[in-house]
């Protein structure tokens, strides 16, 4: 059974039996680029590893949004139109308003090389973002999240805006390919037939706009896309003399 949403796409690990120890996740990946000029101003993507917030979509009773703590980057167009790349933290629903770092201090380019890490301590919820490619990392711990703990989410997400609607989500190039995951039991070991979600159109609930390859044979990555398969980067523009 595969899982969709308009606002989701990736792969969610749903441990029935439970875990035994504190709860943790932590993946690395690839910054997506998006395209230059916004068909919406208001289109962003969010790639983030998180806790929280996905058991319904495997048939388990839920509240409403019961809660989610999710750590990662995202992308999104300044007040010029031009793409603008962020590093940001949350929990959700206790302080929705997502904590981007200081874009002066945490540069995020496309391309580069993230990861994030999140866990419980006796001390509340840590949380971790690298970027390996500019050479910095943001620790935050203490945070504090009494939220749904039953699912460990790698996603591609375009986030709900206040009405809890969905924003347009910006074409990007290439892949978002997730690897090194790990969560509370260990190498998710994800099933394409039962981890995997892929994001359909608001407006057309029956077209695929963000997609979910399958997982790496080692069972701890996988790729996501924009559209059904990969879009190839724009060519460079060639000056003929």
């Amino acid at each position: 059974m595969t899982w969709s949403l308009n606002y989701w796409a990736g792969y969610i690990k749903f441990p029935v039996s439970g875990y035994t120890s504190n709860p943790s996740i932590s993946a690395k990946w690839n910054v997506p680029e998006i395209q230059a000029t916004p068909v919406d101003s208001n289109a962003q993507v969010l790639v983030w590893v998180g806790i929280g917030g996905g058991k319904s979509l495997f048939g388990a009773p839920d509240v409403p949004r019961s809660g989610v703590i999710q750590a990662g980057i995202g992308a999104d167009y300044d007040s010029s139109g031009n793409p603008e790349y962020f590093a940001f933290w949350e929990t959700f629903p206790a302080n929705p308003e997502q904590r981007l770092l200081p874009l002066s201090q945490y540069k995020v380019k496309p391309l580069d090389d993230v990861g994030a890490q999140i866990f419980f301590s006796n001390t509340g919820w840590d949380i971790t973002i690298w970027n390996y490619t500019q050479n910095w990392s943001f620790h935050q711990s203490g945070v504090p999240y009494t939220g749904d703990k039953s699912t460990f989410n790698f996603i591609v997400e375009a986030p709900l805006d206040s009405s809890y609607n969905p924003v347009p989500l910006p074409q990007f190039y290439g892949v978002v390919t997730f690897r090194d995951c790990t969560y509370t039991n260990g190498n998710p070991n994800f099933d394409y037939n039962i981890d995997r979600g892929f994001m359909t159109d608001p407006k057309n609930p029956s077209k695929i706009i963000c997609n979910s390859l399958n997982p790496f044979t080692t069972g701890d990555g996988f790729s996501v896309v924009w559209g059904t398969a990969p879009a190839p980067a724009p060519m460079p523009t060639r000056h003929h003399h």
